[in-house]
């Protein structure tokens, strides 16, 4: 693929709101892009529900890094405190991972390793003593497989209607909102 076409298609996806939710800023001097699950493009339509959101698939991420990597100064996290030494005509960009899908491991570390590129993943401990849970995962799975549910949380009663697909990406959002806005939540 040359460059102006994978130019092209990094433009494109740049205006994906999807996309700009994976972007922060660390003041004017770097941008951090952060990912959490890469995915083997033969599993990738798998994923559905309104976590797919949190998914690129390997193939998407093998163009961006090969991309990012001639285009950008990537460093590591731990670098980002030395930021203002850093000697580059190129914009600065760090990149994570967040929670420590196994995908990332499988899939991600290959790429960025073929291209030399540094990343930093935050792994979630209960993953790695087999403890873990991931709500939002569960709660999808759980939605998939009613046609209602009901339930009260903090003194309020709620009933959602869950018979077809808009109707469950519509409870989940709501629950979701309800658990990130929680006290227990912080």
């Amino acid at each position: 693929m040359n460059k102006i076409k994978i130019k092209s298609q990094m433009l494109h996806l740049l205006k994906i709101p999807l996309l700009r939710n994976f972007i922060s800023r660390w003041g004017d001097k770097c941008t951090i892009l952060y990912f959490h699950r890469v995915i083997d493009d033969k599993y990738i339509n798998l994923e559905d529900g309104p976590n797919r959101s949190l998914c690129v698939s390997s193939s998407f991420f093998n163009t961006l890094i090969n991309y990012l990597s001639e285009n950008y100064t990537i460093i590591s996290l731990d670098n980002i405190k030395k930021i203002e030494s850093i000697k580059s005509k190129k914009k600065i960009l760090c990149i994570t991972f967040d929670d420590g899908y196994l995908d990332n491991y499988l899939n991600a570390v290959p790429i960025l390793n073929f291209n030399k590129v540094p990343a930093t993943f935050y792994i979630t401990n209960d993953f790695i003593n087999g403890k873990g849970n991931i709500w939002w995962y569960e709660i999808w799975d759980l939605l998939s497989k009613i046609n209602q549910l009901e339930f009260s949380f903090k003194g309020k009663n709620y009933k959602f209607k869950t018979h077809d697909t808009s109707y469950k990406y519509l409870a989940f959002k709501k629950i979701r909102s309800l658990i990130m806005g929680s006290d227990f939540y912080d």
